[in-house]
């Protein structure tokens, strides 16, 4: 279940945004008064969407909200109308949705939905970004592992490379399984 977080001073606007949200069954609602207690609150738990109602009593909320897009977390900033210009061009950039006061409905379930949809989209990246991270990392084991064999078993890099495929397949196990024991037998690992 995704976590929206609201941030508002405003009590009467926290709960105004709690009932729009109640559409949301796949939902959990967590708010909050002060931006501290939200930074606090992102630091030990994930966030889909943070709602951020300004002004807050401690700042504004525009360097809130461009923490949270830090963190990839989807922020939605309210603002007045009259500096809903201003604030835009401040944090935009980083992938704040800027609405005006007040809200309108269809306006801010458009923004909410947009901003569920590019945490999803971010997660993805991130899932495929750790997958690459992996492979790489599996590839340089075994470039490691043939450098060892090349260097103490004289065998050149085809050789090597064979070595190893071989001892997989003979195995019934990964390259980077056999790369990583080789690794491990010449005290490399």
């Amino acid at each position: 279940m995704d976590k929206v977080l609201i941030v508002s001073y405003s009590e009467k606007a926290k709960d105004t945004l709690c009932q729009l949200l109640k559409e949301y069954h796949n939902v959990q609602i967590i708010t909050t008064s002060s931006a501290s207690k939200a930074r606090r609150y992102v630091t030990n738990n994930e966030v889909a969407v943070a709602i951020i109602n300004t002004p807050l009593k401690e700042e504004t909320g525009t360097q809130l909200s461009l923490d949270f897009a830090r963190l990839n977390i989807g922020t939605i900033l309210m603002v007045k109308s009259e500096i809903v210009e201003q604030i835009s061009a401040d944090v935009e950039f980083a992938g704040v949705f800027v609405l005006q006061k007040p809200i309108i409905k269809p306006m801010f379930y458009q923004a909410f939905k947009m901003q569920m949809a590019l945490k999803n989209r971010l997660l993805n990246l991130k899932k495929e970004n750790e997958k690459l991270r992996n492979k790489i990392e599996e590839i340089k084991i075994v470039d490691r592992a043939k450098l060892i064999l090349m260097e103490n078993k004289n065998l050149n890099e085809e050789q090597a490379h064979k070595y190893i495929e071989k001892q997989a397949m003979n195995q019934r196990v990964s390259r980077y399984l056999i790369a990583k024991d080789i690794l491990i037998k010449y005290n490399i690992m």
